[in-house]
């Protein structure tokens, strides 16, 4: 027979069963954690901010393109009429690369170009004609992968960054600063850091500075 005055009580007071009391404990822990990560993620990306980042970096992207291509319109035949010296895009060179136009040809798009990007600067039907204007970096950067090495192609992926960006209208019909998610803000700083990132690291793992190779050709 069992003695009843040796059974344990199973009252509040008594011994809770082996490992209860912990993997609560865990358990806790582990929720809070992942609710912090998904608080943080939440908030680094879809914390609501003013727009005027997003319309400025709209207006700075477009006089950056405007400013790059404008010292090249002396040279468009050079640049984008022969195919002497150029260097097609490695995905198009396997397809023979894409024809080249006439001088008047590369005038007519160069021109369409800088318009689309002077009405994009300005705001006026920017969604628009940021399609005409990727399609038209699309043609000249596979035609000559050359001619925007390094910045010249984070440039160009800005150009399919900045549409996630809320960049439509800086002020509401009441006068205020508009507000909105900053994901599209936070995917171009991003790539800006990951630009940086990797040509630090390039240029510390396995690189060599001009310095050493000039010093070593001596």
């Amino acid at each position: 027979m069992i003695d009843r005055a040796t059974e344990k009580d199973p009252s509040p007071n008594g011994p809770r069963a082996p490992g209860t009391l912990g993997d609560a404990v865990v358990r806790r822990a582990d929720g809070a954690w992942w609710s912090r990560i998904v608080e943080r993620y939440d908030r680094f990306f879809f914390d609501t901010v003013p727009v005027d980042g997003a319309v400025y970096f709209r207006a700075f992207l477009a006089l950056w393109t405007v400013c790059y291509f404008v010292p090249r319109l002396p040279h468009l035949r050079e640049l984008y009429a022969e195919t002497a010296l150029r260097v097609p895009h490695p995905w198009l060179a396997a397809v023979g690369g894409l024809p080249a136009l006439p001088v008047w040809g590369v005038w007519v798009v160069v021109l369409v170009l800088l318009s689309c990007v002077a009405a994009f600067g300005a705001g006026f039907h920017a969604r628009k004609v940021q399609l005409p204007i990727i399609v038209i970096l699309a043609y000249l950067l596979g035609y000559d992968v050359a001619n925007v090495r390094g910045y010249g192609q984070l440039a160009f992926y800005q150009w399919l960054i900045i549409y996630c960006l809320p960049y439509d209208r800086l002020r509401a019909d009441d006068g205020n600063v508009i507000v909105a998610p900053r994901w599209g803000l936070r995917l171009a700083t991003l790539l800006f850091s990951s630009v940086y990132l990797f040509s630090v690291l390039a240029k510390t793992i396995g690189g060599e500075s001009r310095c050493s190779v000039s010093c070593s050709k001596r």
